[in-house]
């Protein structure tokens, strides 16, 4: 359990997209990804949810239930044999994160009434645990959480780490002694430089050995982020002139100390297990486990998906639970959906009242043609509508197509079915006001 502390704007969240293989729109990136002798492409393209970033923010459709939307998490990453206990781990989930009185209400945002910002952020975490990745990283992931459900959770996250083996890299702000003291080592950055990484539990004594002095009652992530504040930081007396300061000046003293060498020994070892030699504890089981993870990977899968595919459920299966949400969608807006079809109505009526009961001879071929044309390009105006529904989903759907839910083309493939249904209605609604009203023909001849 990887903490990453920094002040806003230091490189926190991008250092964590890259960790998390979430850098495609970067400009460029350096270096190398390695996740236990899978490269990040191999990541991207065949094991994309393993490895998870989760943003700070709280996308969700808002015109489904809390319900609804766990539901649809929890049906996209398990196989039909387990589809039993859907119901049950989203109880099970709804208890423990205190989200069980809302199961029913609208996620909402800030144009639909729904539930709170802080229940909000335990959707967000609920939907991410999920996609069960073996590797996340959560961006500030507390915000909106009061002290005490902030340390609920990150308990949560350190059983979580224990007992399914999981590395955990999370970004924080405000942390509290009992918080960081849950987090097995921690990484400190400022202007995007790496000035510590180590165990937690000796950056506190390392800072002070180089000058710096914590304030009374002062946390220990507090004192961190002071060291790269010109406005708080304080230091030992006599040390003024002596103290390292800046991001670069700071990262030339780490680079220096033990314990950037302790962190070079880390990964010579790693580098050394992942080829199976005998340095000290490199072993072949790295290689093993890597085998054993793909085997759990292909475990986890429907029978219908393809073996390099990341997604858990076949793409018809994924269709079908993408159309579902788009009904439950429409159903959980119903003001909307009257507008719809209010105003099919009421422009019917009007357009069939300026073309009423025209000619039937030469006389009225002209304001037949209008009226079809009008009649034609109607409904096309109308569903202009949806575009910025369909724009502001779009966070959404990118999101789930990281944590391997489903394709996007499964959720533009529902919304046509959805889309023709709803359209197949308007139109009988329009042309069955407006035909008659404009004297169109009545018999078939």
């Amino acid at each position: 359990m990887h903490s990453v502390l920094g002040r806003p704007g230091a490189g926190c969240s991008t250092f964590l997209r890259t960790v998390a293989n979430d850098h495609s729109s970067f400009d460029n990136v350096t270096g190398t990804l390695n996740y236990s002798g899978l490269s990040s492409q191999e990541i991207a393209k065949n094991y994309r949810g393993e490895v998870a970033y989760v943003p700070e923010e709280d996308d969700h459709f808002p015109t489904l239930t809390v319900r609804q939307t766990l539901e649809f998490a929890l049906q996209a990453k398990t196989k039909k044999k387990y589809h039993d206990d859907i119901q049950r781990y989203l109880e099970i989930f709804a208890r423990v994160f205190g989200i069980s009185h809302v199961l029913e209400s609208l996620v909402g945002n800030e144009y639909i009434r729904g539930v709170s910002g802080g229940e909000r952020k335990r959707i967000s975490i609920i939907e991410s645990l999920a996609t069960n990745s073996s590797v996340v990283a959560w961006d500030n992931s507390t915000r909106g959480l009061d002290a005490a459900s902030a340390l609920d959770y990150m308990r949560s996250l350190r059983i979580l780490t224990d007992t399914c083996g999981k590395a955990t890299i999370v970004s924080l702000y405000q942390v509290s002694d009992a918080v960081f003291a849950l987090s097995d080592t921690i990484l400190l950055i400022d202007e995007g430089r790496m000035i510590f990484q180590g165990p937690s539990s000796l950056a506190k004594p390392y800072f002070q050995s180089l000058g710096y002095k914590p304030q009374e009652r002062q946390t220990i992530a507090d004192f961190l982020a002071s060291v790269t504040s010109v406005t708080e930081r304080q230091f030992r007396k006599g040390w003024e002139s002596r103290t390292p300061k800046g991001a670069e000046a700071l990262e030339q003293t780490f680079r220096s100390s033990r314990y950037f060498q302790d962190l070079n020994v880390t990964i010579v070892e790693y580098e050394a297990g992942l080829k199976g030699s005998g340095v000290r504890s490199a072993t072949p089981s790295m290689i093993e486990n890597s085998e054993a993870f793909k085997q759990t990977v292909k475990a986890s899968k429907s029978r219908y998906v393809p073996k390099k595919s990341s997604y858990t459920v076949s793409f018809a299966k994924q269709v079908s639970i993408c159309t579902k949400r788009q009904v439950w969608q429409l159903l959980g807006n119903k003001s909307a959906m009257a507008i719809k079809f209010g105003s099919t109505i009421i422009n019917a009526l009007l357009i069939g009242s300026m073309f009423y009961d025209q000619p039937r001879t030469t006389d009225g071929a002209f304001s037949r043609g209008g009226f079809l044309f009008y009649s034609a390009i109607l409904l096309g105006w109308i569903q202009l509508a949806e575009l910025e529904e369909a724009v502001q989903g779009r966070n959404i759907i990118s999101r789930q197509k990281r944590f391997a839910f489903v394709a996007p083309s499964a959720v533009s493939i529902a919304r046509v079915f959805i889309d023709f249904v709803v359209v197949f209605i308007q139109t009988i609604l329009y042309s069955t006001i407006a035909y008659f009203l404009a004297g169109m023909q009545f018999t078939v001849r």
